[in-house]
């Protein structure tokens, strides 16, 4: 692990964006412009990229090159895994900042998250920001300093009306708060999918409010056909989750997540 700002201290660190990072390039290139317009001249985050074991390191080493002005540190992965659960785990400890934003590189920042995160009570609460996904997307320069995210909307990901599944495509937490739940359950690894329920519900039952942020948008950029075994693996993370989570109920909580649908975005947005 290599910081590129040996002058920024713990101490300036507000912001820790935890990044797993496995074959997702021409995602993270164009969402690291969105970070480069919005938190190009900001000195208190620090973006984590965890590259996953069986990524090549030189894909992402040139990528972050194209981005030496931004606070990233690229970090090795450890472990086997087919989810990031264990990833985000090790991204904290390699954290600074008081903060912890989870995050994927295919999620672009139509917003400034950040500035909204100043004004937002973390502490206590689990955040989370909006997130449409795109069908297509393309990055123009209308000027030298703004990329403009050319994309055609398909269906929220995460909404506090249309989509309240509180998923970490964009999330925010206190250091303390994530100590206190403990992090994602490294089980999931095992299979892909449902790290994001569990970890919803630790947040639940730990007592922490979910707090929607639904005027700060992200979008999910799409990428590649899914893994020839996702079915299996997807199946071993359900029934690891129902069987860990057998008779807890969600409404209690005042969150139903079921029969919620990704509902279309095309009425919500103008894009």
């Amino acid at each position: 692990m290599e910081r590129k700002d040996q002058t920024v201290t713990e101490a300036m660190v507000k912001y820790s964006i935890l990044m797993p990072y496995y074959n997702r390039a021409k995602q993270l290139e164009s969402t690291l412009q969105s970070y480069h317009y919005y938190y190009g001249k900001r000195q208190d985050w620090e973006l984590i990229v965890i590259q996953d074991p069986k990524e090549r390191p030189d894909v992402v080493i040139k990528i972050l090159g194209r981005f030496s002005d931004l606070p990233t540190i690229l970090a090795a992965g450890q472990g086997n895994g087919n989810n990031p659960a264990v990833l985000y785990n090790q991204g904290v400890e390699w954290a600074r900042g008081q903060t912890i934003i989870l995050t994927s590189p295919e999620i672009y920042h139509v917003s400034d998250v950040l500035g909204r995160l100043d004004e937002t009570q973390i502490e206590g609460n689990y955040i989370v920001c909006s997130c449409a996904a795109a069908i297509d997307w393309a990055l123009e320069k209308r000027n030298s300093n703004a990329p403009c995210l050319v994309w055609t909307p398909d269906k929220w990901y995460q909404h506090g009306e249309r989509r309240p599944a509180y998923y970490h495509f964009c999330s925010a937490i206190s250091r303390g708060d994530w100590n206190r739940i403990g992090g994602f359950d490294p089980e999931y690894a095992k299979g892909v999918g449902y790290d994001d329920n569990d970890f919803r519900n630790l947040v639940l039952r730990s007592g922490l409010r979910l707090v929607p942020l639904d005027d700060v948008l992200t979008v999910h950029l799409p990428h590649g056909k899914p893994m020839e075994d996702r079915r299996k693996l997807l199946r071993i993370n359900q029934t690891y989750y129902e069987k860990k989570w057998a008779g807890f109920n969600l409404e209690k909580y005042g969150l139903n997540t079921k029969g919620i649908g990704k509902y279309g975005v095309r009425g919500d947005l103008l894009v």
